[in-house]
């Protein structure tokens, strides 16, 4: 096919699909989260609130038992407590419906700049092949072969990355749903799916749904459901932290405890992206460096690397 015509077909077809899924993606995830964030300030007056009026009955019980200062210490504060509450979820929950409502405002320049992107990615993958040859031509061998060694070492890292991520997010699907479902919650793979997505980014986490879910269980008086999101919590939590290292390390072809080191030190010195960026960059070193395209350290290799120093041997 000529050129030109692939290139537009091809742009074209990949803006339609992609653009499309996300499209839809969207305006059902705004729909959804719109519906839910609405009805919070009745969820909390019609269960958070009366679930207070017993913990401040119970309080008020055993404060009756003490000092009295206690008692009116309780029946000042916990009535005014349960009203700041009430004001600041309202408020949460109008502010957020604002936001995202005026998240249409700004299509017109969403449009704007998404056309200004297919018609550059469309010139680019017209003339890709003159652009390929006029970087070969200005390029020094040795500096051409390094950056080709490097673009292919991260597609290759990135694709890893993206299959590590892929299975720890099916292990955590199946463990919240499986978790959710001995505990009774109705809908527990698409409250699992949800959970899972949001505990991809390292940032927000699964405790982001499951834990404010278990204290509103707690304080409704849902004892085993509040106590058995937390386990399920604390379950998801310290297996990932366990696999995690284990699974990506495998697929990028570094040692598990370089790999934890990696993400560790990633995310407290680059926040949320150094905790893919830096475990990344430490991959495509090493295989460059495996590869003789670089030669920064001695790569560890055959049996006595996988069964370390023979004790008796004297060093």
């Amino acid at each position: 096919m000529n050129r030109t015509v692939a290139g537009v077909l091809s742009v074209v077809l990949l803006f339609l699909v992609v653009g499309g899924v996300l499209t839809l993606l969207f305006i059902r995830l705004s729909d959804t989260a719109t519906s839910l964030i609405s009805a919070v300030p009745g969820f909390y007056e019609n269960s958070v609130v009366p679930g207070f009026e017993r913990i401040y009955e119970r309080l008020l019980e055993i404060a009756g038992r003490m000092d009295p200062s206690v008692r009116d210490a309780l029946t000042g504060a916990v009535p005014n407590l349960i009203t700041n509450l009430g004001s600041a979820v309202t408020n949460f929950s109008a502010r957020t419906v604002a936001w995202l409502t005026s998240i249409a405002t700004r299509l017109p320049s969403i449009l704007l700049s998404t056309m200004i992107c297919l018609i550059a990615t469309v010139f680019i993958a017209v003339d890709f092949d003159r652009i390929k040859f006029f970087i070969r031509r200005n390029l020094p061998d040795k500096t051409l072969r390094i950056a080709v060694n490097v673009r292919n070492s991260f597609l290759e890292m990135v694709w890893q990355f993206l299959k590590s991520y892929f299975i720890i997010f099916c292990i955590t699907t199946a463990e919240i749903s499986l978790g959710l479902f001995v505990i009774g919650v109705g809908r527990p793979v698409l409250i699992a799916l949800i959970t899972a997505t949001l505990d991809a980014f390292p940032i927000i986490g699964s405790g982001l749904v499951l834990l404010p879910w278990a204290v509103v269980m707690l304080i409704t008086g849902s004892y085993g459901r509040g106590l058995g999101l937390l386990a399920v919590y604390t379950w998801v939590a310290v297996f990932r932290q366990i696999i995690e290292p284990r699974i990506v390390g495998k697929h990028v072809g570094l040692r598990p405890l370089v790999t934890l080191i990696c993400m560790y030190a990633g995310t407290k010195l680059f926040g949320g992206m150094g905790l893919f960026a830096l475990p990344i960059m430490a991959a495509i070193i090493t295989d460059l460096n495996n590869n003789g395209v670089i030669h920064l350290f001695r790569a560890a290799s055959g049996p006595e690397a996988e069964e370390g120093p023979d004790p008796k041997e004297d060093v």
